[in-house]
Parts: structure tokens; C-alpha cells; sequence
């Protein structure tokens, strides 16, 4: 009875829309059949490309107590719907691309496969941050977090900084996720080149103290060391020309950006040989010179704006 009470609305509501407006059903999250009503709705506006109401459906259970990874993965889907992000067709074009996965090209092919611009209407950022919060938050049951590890620690949704804490198919979304965040961020301040996807200015991060390096630079290094992570992951739990192209990235990136994080660390007296775990959270740089991650992140940028050179055809 419970639950044709929690459909009647549903349906109505639904069978009326071509006569009358009328307000959006709500449940009751906090019971299995309201949460379930809304987890539908979700995958229904999910599955009709209607981003805006995906988030405004599920926002709500996300930051509740009744929350779960189910959940989690479903708003990550939904925010990653608002950053464009189609996970078969991005798929695809990266196994149509996989020669440009082993170089320098991947920054060109990056920003040739998320466009993205400063337009206040365009949330292909930060759709792809709030989408990587959600996966950092699908924990493995059982997982041992330790201290200092934990992101977003004392919300409904607390993620973990270590790849192996986390369930892998949040893992293998958030590798794609991150290709967003980068990809859409090299669009929006390196200006690419529509024809070769080449910059026309550099990425603007190369010092800790840049003013907005506790907002764009951390989040645009954060999401580097986030994908390199879980680049073992993902090559390990993937088959085909995929498997082959994301083998190739792993190989000739994961060792020049871990190196590139330990070679700042060691000159300011720290060890870091995997990146400081500090910066898998995108809120822990200050901005400050001396304060590591920051850093660390603007050295990364630097080695990107270096690397950024090759042409995507």
C-alpha cells in the first residue's frame, strides 16, 4: 500500500503534464520505497540526457543520511551528464584516438575531446569536480581509511585519497571523469587552437602563489594525480585496444608526474615519491609559497605546458 501511495502522485502528475503544469513529485528518502521511487526518476532523467533534472532529483537523498554507493554513483552520472561526459561515446573516442594516448599528444587529444569555455552557463567543470567528489566517496566495505586520508571528512558522502579504498568501477568513471576536468580546463585557460588543439597561451598555475591556485590550479593537479592513481586500476580490470592505449598512457605518464612531485618534495625537505596524498583533495592547497601541494601543483601545470606540443588531427 506504501508504495502505490509513494506512484499515485507519479502518475498523475506524469498524465496530466500535456493539460496542466504541475509540481514535481517528492519522496520520502529516508524510506526504501521513497528512495527507490527517486533513484528511478533519476536513471528516467538520465536516460531522456535531462541533466539539470538527474541533479535536482537525486541532490537531495545524496546529501542525506540515507545516502549509499548507489547512490553516489548515480549523482556522479548525473553531474557528469551536466560536464557532457557520455561514458560509451567517450569510450570510443579514446580507442579511435589510442595513438595519441603514449605522449605528448594525450594534452592535445584532451582538449579536443572536452571543450569548454569561461561562459557562465558552461558547467563542464565543475559538473566533472562534483562528479569526482561522488566516486571518491564509493568506499570498498571494510576499507581502513587512515587518519589524514579521508575527503570531505564529516559529510553525509566522506571520500578516501587512496585509490585501493575505493570500489573499482568509481575508479575506472573517475579516470574519464578527470580527462573532463583537465580536458575542460586546458579550453578554458589555454585556449586551444580549434584545428590542432595546441594553446595559445599557457596554463597560468606555475606558481604556488597564484591567485587562483587554491580553486583552478589545485582542482587541474589534483585531477592529474587522481587519473595517474587510477590508471593501475583501470588497465588492470579493462580488455582490448582500450586496455592497449591506457596501458601506453600509464607507462609514459604515471612515472613523469610521480617524479615531478618527489622532485619538489625533496627540494623542500619532504618525501612525496607518489605526490603528496594531500593533493588528492583539490581544497588543500593554500595558495602560499613553501605550502607543498601548491607547489607540487604548479610544477604539474608547468609540465603539462611543456608537454602540450603535439597536434591532434
Amino acid at each position: 500500500m506504501e508504495a502505490r501511495r509513494i506512484a499515485i502522485p507519479l502518475l498523475v502528475c506524469f498524465g496530466l503534464t500535456a493539460l496542466v503544469a504541475c509540481d514535481r513529485p517528492t519522496f520520502d528518502a529516508a524510506t526504501p520505497e521513497g528512495k527507490r521511487a527517486i533513484i528511478e526518476l533519476t536513471n528516467k532523467h538520465l536516460s531522456a540526457g535531462n541533466c539539470a533534472a538527474a541533479i535536482t532529483e537525486i541532490e537531495g537523498l545524496y546529501k542525506s543520511a540515507s545516502t549509499d554507493n548507489e547512490v553516489r554513483m548515480i549523482a556522479a552520472s548525473a553531474y557528469a551528464c551536466k560536464a557532457n561526459i557520455n561514458f560509451f561515446k567517450l569510450v570510443g573516442q579514446l580507442v579511435e584516438n589510442s595513438a595519441f594516448m603514449g605522449g605528448n599528444g594525450f594534452w592535445a587529444l584532451l582538449a579536443k575531446l572536452f571543450p569548454s569555455t569561461l561562459d557562465p552557463n558552461d558547467r563542464v567543470v565543475e559538473g566533472a569536480l562534483l562528479a569526482t567528489d561522488a566516486l571518491l566517496a564509493n568506499i570498498k566495505a571494510g576499507a581502513v581509511i587512515l587518519p589524514g586520508n579521508y575527503i570531505n571528512e564529516g559529510t553525509y558522502n566522506p571520500g578516501a585519497k587512496v585509490a585501493s579504498d575505493r570500489l573499482d568501477n568509481a575508479n575506472i568513471y573517475m579516470l574519464f571523469v578527470n580527462m573532463a576536468t583537465l580536458g575542460s580546463l586546458e579550453n578554458r585557460y589555454g585556449v586551444p587552437d580549434p584545428t590542432t588543439h595546441l594553446p595559445t597561451q599557457a596554463l597560468p598555475w606555475t606558481t604556488a602563489d597564484h591567485p587562483n591556485m587554491p580553486t583552478q590550479g589545485c582542482a587541474f593537479a589534483s585531477s592529474l594525480i587522481l587519473l595517474v592513481d587510477n590508471l593501475d586500476v583501470v588497465v588492470a580490470n579493462l580488455k582490448g585496444n582500450l586496455k592497449e592505449g591506457l596501458t601506453t598512457l600509464k607507462a609514459s605518464l604515471q612515472s613523469s608526474i610521480y617524479t615531478a612531485c618527489d622532485t619538489i618534495c625533496d627540494a623542500k625537505g619532504d618525501d612525496c615519491p607518489y605526490c603528496p596524498i594531500a593533493l588528492r583533495d583539490r581544497s588543500q592547497c593554500t595558495g602560499e609559497l613553501n605550502d607543498i601541494p601548491s607547489e607540487v601543483a604548479a610544477a604539474l601545470t608547468s609540465l603539462v605546458n611543456t608537454g602540450w606540443t603535439v597536434p591532434v588531427p
